[in-house]
């Protein structure tokens, strides 16, 4: 089982079709797979333990990266003890099967799984410990293959050199881990192997405008001289597929899955807030209050803000990972304006926007009831949000919206957003406006060109399988564990 993480199912079928990844190319051509999009309960961060655990985000509890404390305004990163649910390997541990696990997104070590196990040699924004079952195998390797390039953060690479520091990093990730997973796949006696490559999902968000000639940031002589630093990101992972398919042999069954993709970076998550705040007061649901900031938030801008650009990022690296994301994470919440909001918009999300309603007897000062209430305030709102078009162009704002509950419902949803909303990619969003609520202009300042798509591609080559995309038609995310788990014969 091989995963790419953050690789585009489009990308990669349009270039294999192409001529730039033959290994894609063949295996499209002489296996069974899928393309199927993801549930609009989806976002990037529990696409993995949905795979994972072949449960959906209610009951894996992943969320993002940023979330509230229950019964609080506040907020907290995400922990790994935050995930529920039993990753399917633990089965085939369970039955005695020699397993080897590679970097596998949002899992962690354990001991009683035995076979051998590495977390954290190199993964995306990855908020874990780094450990090896056996512990001496991760200094090993680390000493044998080296260590990952990209240190502590893509985004650091991407600060202190650009494109091409973060290229030539990524680029170096991938043949280190290839070597890495070529000596598991040999020295081990192994039953099922668990690998994942995590370098097209840094590099779909910072190297998207070298791609896409229709970005605003695309520059064609960069991309004449240079090349498209995202194809050569994509045509090394096709060749180390290559050479992983080739050592494991025709005889070996072979899952490959490729988590969920990437396009370009159009939100509006720096209008929402405004607009969410124009609704409420609208239909007299903002509590006559002063807002603030938190407080990490005030001591912030009055220090560190007031510091040059430069020497604020240069201030920021220093900073160890979990300390970097606690800040972040502080500073974003508001809940001194929360509390006064009958809804307000989750900070920090990748793309998507996310609203949390004020509910009476699940938040402190709740202002709405978990009854016709809580229902008659969100079909109102999902209706204005579907009024919004973008700017001059007229198209619409957002794609589509998931809906998490109605009515008494929503008292369990714990930490999960009431609604979640996707906006459309169609072009650049600095206006949106409404026929009721005026318009909201503002430019976003994420650095990141590209984000995510939900939609997944999972490919199954094994010994007398059909082949062709109509033979896996109709699964989706959460098949993926169980289907797994029934072609190496465990219930």
């Amino acid at each position: 089982m091989i995963g790419f993480d953050g690789m585009d199912a489009m990308l990669v079928r349009t270039w294999a079709a192409a001529g730039h990844l033959p290994t894609f190319a063949r295996l499209l051509e002489t296996a069974a797979w899928t393309q199927f999009e993801l549930p609009p309960d989806h976002s990037s961060g529990m696409v993995w333990p949905s795979i994972n655990t072949g449960l959906p985000p209610a009951a894996h509890q992943a969320y993002f990266g940023t979330r509230l404390v229950e019964g609080t305004y506040r907020l907290r990163p995400r922990r790994l003890s935050d995930l529920q649910g039993v990753p399917f390997w633990y089965q085939l541990a369970e039955q005695g099967r020699r397993i080897v696990l590679m970097d596998v997104p949002f899992s962690r070590v354990d001991a009683n799984c035995g076979g051998t196990q590495i977390v954290g040699w190199g993964q995306h924004e990855w908020d874990g410990r780094r450990e090896s079952y056996p512990a001496s195998l991760l200094r090993r390797v680390e000493t044998d293959f080296g260590r990952y390039p990209i240190v502590p953060s893509v985004e650091d690479v991407w600060a202190r050199g650009g494109p091409r520091q973060l290229l030539h990093a990524l680029l170096q990730g991938i043949e280190r881990r290839t070597r890495i997973l070529h000596h598991l796949a040999g020295a081990t006696d192994w039953e099922f192997l668990y690998g994942v490559f995590h370098e097209a999902h840094g590099a779909g968000h910072h190297l998207w405008h070298l791609s896409d000639a229709t970005h605003p940031r695309f520059d064609a002589r960069a991309h004449a001289r240079d090349g498209d630093a995202l194809l050569q990101v994509y045509s090394a992972l096709d060749r180390s597929l290559r050479s992983l398919v080739e050592q494991l042999g025709e005889e070996s069954a072979l899952m490959i899955i490729l988590s969920h993709g990437m396009g370009p970076n159009y939100n509006g998550n720096h209008l929402f807030p405004e607009m969410l705040t124009r609704f409420n007061r609208s239909r007299g649901w903002t509590a006559p209050r002063v807002a603030s900031a938190s407080a990490v938030n005030r001591l912030w801008e009055s220090t560190i803000g007031r510091l040059p650009p430069r020497i604020r990022r240069d201030a920021q690296r220093q900073l160890p990972q979990h300390l970097r994301r606690w800040l972040s994470t502080k500073r974003r919440q508001h809940p001194g304006l929360w509390r006064g909001e009958a809804a307000f918009a989750l900070p920090g999300l990748d793309g998507f926007a996310a609203v949390r309603v004020n509910l009476r007897d699940r938040e402190p000062e709740g202002m709405i009831r978990a009854d016709a209430d809580y229902d008659a305030y969100l079909d109102a709102l999902q209706s204005e949000i579907q009024s919004w078009t973008v700017g001059h162009t007229g198209h619409r704002a957002v794609a589509r919206m998931h809906r998490a509950a109605t009515g008494i419902e929503a008292l369990g949803l714990g930490v999960a957003p009431d609604l979640m909303l996707w906006w459309d990619k169609a072009g650049v969003i600095e206006e949106i406006r409404s026929p009721s609520l005026g318009t909201a202009r503002g430019v976003s300042r994420d650095e990141r060109t590209g984000e995510h798509i939900m939609h997944s591609l999972v490919l199954l080559r094994q010994p007398g399988a059909l082949v062709g995309p109509a033979t896996l038609s109709g699964m989706g995310i959460a098949d993926i564990a169980p289907m797994l788990l029934d072609l190496t014969g465990v219930r």
